[in-house]
């Protein structure tokens, strides 16, 4: 199964899906080396593979650089058609495999750094134990980075905090979680069943990057307050805005679930005053597509795992 492009005739034979596969994951990638590892096969094969439909196809599909590998304009389409294919052929193989019984399938997942620690392990585990033979791939990004991820194929499914763009998306809300203060227990607010924003105007805060949407929340509940908050460190992880926490570096607002990971003997938890602000978080898949049986699984034992474990 080939597709042969000619100039006049156009396309006249369906393409060798195993090289379509093997493109869009270079692509996605940016590297011959990490398609290569993630598909399982020699570089070499690789390459060659790449070759074959550059021949095929009759055009340059791949321009390598000094910071990896990009396509052509003409890659950039067979990219964006080709990943659609793949989606296709999936959801084909998936319905197939629920028709006869067999649990089968992959599923690539995006997580959030911030939330996968204290939510992903209940989360696997309940899925390992009833769909073994579903393969899992994972990427960890912060919801801007997700949605990019989603859009482009990379993922089948993301998890993103809500609001989340109803036009390019669907999704099925898993988490409502309050944000809280933690401070070192040393710290004046430590004992304290509730603070009010105004009182944190002097404070010194550890943010999230910018990669996630929690930043632009926590500022506006503070200027919302009447003062910008003086951020003096930022992190993507968790670990890290702990560690400079208990040292004293300043305080931070986190979600709720993640404070089941910090020390309660180094770090104190403290509720913010009503209202709190609140992180929505949603799975999303590209709207219009059809969700694998995986992506499906996941999405009902992500609802039941965590109205079980928290």
């Amino acid at each position: 199964m080939n597709y042969r492009y000619d100039s006049n005739a156009g396309l006249e034979y369906i393409m060798d899906l195993k090289a379509l596969r093997y493109f869009v994951e270079v692509v996605r990638q940016k590297s011959f080396t990490r398609a290569a590892e993630l598909l399982h096969v020699t570089q070499p094969t690789l390459s060659k593979m790449i070759r074959q439909l550059e021949e095929e196809m009759q055009s340059s599909l791949l321009v390598r650089g000094s910071r990896g590998v990009w396509p052509t304009d003409i890659g950039q389409t067979l990219y964006r058609h080709g990943s659609q294919i793949l989606d296709q052929v999936r959801s084909v193989k998936d319905e197939i495999d629920e028709i006869k019984g067999m649990v089968r399938g992959s599923l690539r997942l995006g997580l959030a750094p911030m939330l996968s620690a204290p939510l992903f392990p209940c989360i696997l585990r309940m899925f390992r134990e009833r769909y073994p033979n579903i393969s899992l791939t994972f990427i960890e990004a912060g919801s801007k980075r997700m949605a990019q991820a989603i859009s482009n194929g990379e993922v089948e499914l993301g998890l993103i905090v809500e609001p989340v763009d109803l036009e390019l998306f669907e999704a099925r809300p898993i988490l409502s979680d309050q944000l809280v203060l933690v401070a070192p227990v040393s710290s004046p607010w430590a004992g304290r069943d509730f603070v009010a924003p105004e009182e944190l105007a002097e404070e010194n805060f550890l943010m999230p990057t910018e990669d996630f949407l929690l930043p632009h929340m926590i500022r506006t509940y503070f200027r919302d307050a009447g003062f910008t908050p003086k951020e003096v460190g930022h992190s993507s992880q968790w670990q890290i805005l702990q560690i400079m926490v208990e040292t004293g570096m300043g305080v931070a607002v986190v979600p709720r679930v993640i404070c089941r990971l910090f020390d309660p003997a180094k770090i104190a938890m403290v509720r913010l005053k009503d209202p709190p602000p609140t992180i929505h978080l949603c799975v999303a898949w590209r709207r219009g597509g059809y969700p694998s049986f995986a992506a499906r699984a996941w999405t009902d034992i992500s609802i039941e795992a965590l109205k079980a474990h928290l």
